[in-house]
């Protein structure tokens, strides 16, 4: 959907997180996601991960193998130290279409806050921070935000061999600029055959699924760089909302 300025697209948030509260409160115990943004400087774009750019469908059990057999390398260059589980482990949870193991997600979002080609789609949780990646490239072209909801309090399902997303939160030890940015991520998975790859986020969105994985897409003309940013000079916007 395309809008003329920026304060309808504050106005279309405020209806958002309004929308995700009457489902928390509909029924305090189910599970209702917080909602999560993206920003992307040019409208053009799907939404793909690094890793997707390089090769569709990459398999689960390669990328895991690289990406400890870079380790020691990774950890001779920064310092710092990461105990993953072994790769037989992380194929099985993954394999199951369940949520990476901890210390594995530290270390791959470590990776993607450094450049490293990835499975994970980064998010974040204030629609500021989307909207200053949306507008930071002066590339001339309209700009995109997505809003996102994984789970609306129905419960997921997923059905083989569709491809199925999974966020995974924000509490992890990784990169800082996690933190500064209020960072989360998702990742999809699905199976071809015997073989767990890393799927499209797309390919699930296409599915147009109601009760859950909600994305809704708001194109804002280059022509609103400069309102935002004038915003940001003023400090004329909080960071998050509450939920």
């Amino acid at each position: 959907m395309k809008i003329n300025d920026w304060q309808h697209f504050e106005e279309i948030v405020k209806d958002f997180y309004a929308k995700a509260q009457k489902l928390q409160n509909k029924d305090p115990i189910s599970s209702v996601s917080i909602p999560l943004f993206r920003g992307q400087s040019d409208s053009s774009w799907k939404l793909k991960t690094t890793l997707d750019r390089i090769e569709d469908n990459f398999s689960i059990k390669k990328y895991c193998g690289i990406i400890r057999r870079i380790k020691s390398v990774i950890e001779s260059c920064t310092s710092k130290c990461w105990n993953l589980p072994s790769i037989e482990k992380d194929i099985i949870e993954i394999g199951e279409y369940d949520r990476i193991p901890m210390a594995s997600y530290g270390y791959m979002a470590y990776l993607r806050h450094n450049g490293f080609p990835s499975p994970l789609l980064d998010w974040t949780r204030s629609p500021y921070i989307a909207a200053f990646f949306a507008f930071n490239e002066d590339k001339k072209t309209d700009s995109k935000i997505f809003m996102y909801m994984e789970d609306i309090g129905a419960g997921k399902t997923y059905e083989s061999p569709h491809a199925r997303i999974c966020t995974m939160g924000k509490n992890v030890k990784t990169h800082k600029r996690h933190h500064l940015q209020q960072s989360e991520y998702s990742f999809c998975v699905k199976k071809i055959g015997d073989k767990c790859v890393y799927g499209s986020h797309e390919e699930v969105f296409s599915l147009a699924d109601k009760n859950q994985d909600i994305r809704e897409e708001y194109t804002l003309p280059y022509s609103e760089r400069a309102v935002f940013f004038e915003q940001i000079k003023h400090n004329e916007y909080p960071f998050v909302f509450s939920v």
